[in-house]
């Protein structure tokens, strides 16, 4: 199977998360065709038990699966940077949603940046899936 680089799991990772409006079953859909039709970066069976155990973890499916293939293939570096691709839809969710809310624009955003984000509970997130992630590799 060939190996992805840094760079194209966090352009497919941002343009998956930018465009998969439909929420979970459409991530789901993407990330497949991405993850097996297109790149053949895993087998239909391997795409299937890293969904099953993303769905074990609290979060979206895009980010969890994004924490474990980044991590088959480059580490902590790849979760890193699949996570990482995501946080220009999130910068634009926030910019068009913001301005529309007048004086209370500032206000408004941090909010819902922290309401998108979920800080602490996608701090205790990435770490599950890192364990998880790392069993797998151990297990292969």
């Amino acid at each position: 199977m060939p190996q992805p680089s840094l760079l194209l799991i966090a352009r497919e990772w941002a343009r998956i998360g930018s465009t998969g409006f439909g929420g979970p079953p459409t991530h789901i859909a993407l990330l497949r065709r991405l993850c097996v039709e297109q790149r053949r970066w895993l087998s239909r069976e391997e795409f299937l038990e890293l969904l099953a155990f993303g769905q074990l973890l609290p979060g979206p499916n895009i980010i969890n699966l994004g924490i474990i293939v980044g991590h088959r293939y480059f580490g902590w570096r790849g979760s890193v940077v699949a996570v990482t691709g995501l946080v220009p839809v999130v910068l634009i969710a926030t910019g068009q949603i913001g301005p529309a809310n007048g004086a209370r624009k500032e206000r408004v955003a941090h909010k819902q940046v922290r309401r998108l984000c979920g800080i602490g509970s996608r701090h205790s997130q990435a770490h599950a899936t890192w364990a998880v992630a790392g069993r797998m590799d151990d297990a292969r």
